[in-house]
């Protein structure tokens, strides 16, 4: 059973990265596009739709690595807390830092009714040139590198 489980796991780990590329491609797109807001604007919106199934195989990687941890007797070592610790940390920077980037980035691309962009062009190329691009990319990218190698490595396990 628990060969099965690291299966799931695993299954539940590439389904989230398939599903949260998607936010980090939106994220470097929308740098390309200079301020064309059409184009920002769906690759905004192509990046919400895979929210469900990004937290769905969240939840799975979640109760499977749980389930399997749990089977396989790592729940006494202090690695896949740390691991449990950086997927938290990570996901919560993440809600605090992209989410209310690419809220203000839609905002920004909205338009008046009478036509106007509610931001001039330049304020939308400073937003979408942020340095915040790059934190995300860090946040995630590093998050994602701690958790493997304290899979892959299992420092201090016991046997």
């Amino acid at each position: 059973m628990y060969q099965y489980l690291v299966v799931l796991h695993i299954l539940g780990v590439a389904a989230f990265l398939l599903a949260h590329g998607v936010s980090m491609f939106a994220l470097y797109r929308i740098r390309s596009v200079d301020v064309d807001r059409a184009r920002i604007v769906d690759a905004i919106t192509f990046s919400g739709s895979t929210s469900k199934p990004m937290y769905a195989s969240l939840i799975v990687l979640t109760v499977a690595g749980f389930v399997a941890g749990q089977q396989g007797k790592w729940l006494d070592d202090w690695w896949i807390w740390i691991a449990v610790g950086v997927l938290v940390a990570t996901t919560v920077l993440m809600t605090l830092i992209a989410k209310p980037y690419f809220q203000r980035i839609s905002a920004a691309c909205a338009m008046r009714p009478s036509g106007v962009p509610r931001t001039s062009d330049e304020e939308l190329r400073e937003l979408v040139r942020s340095p915040k691009t790059h934190l995300i990319t860090t946040i995630g990218v590093g998050g994602l590198a701690i958790i493997i190698w304290l899979m892959v490595t299992k420092p201090g396990q016991t046997f």
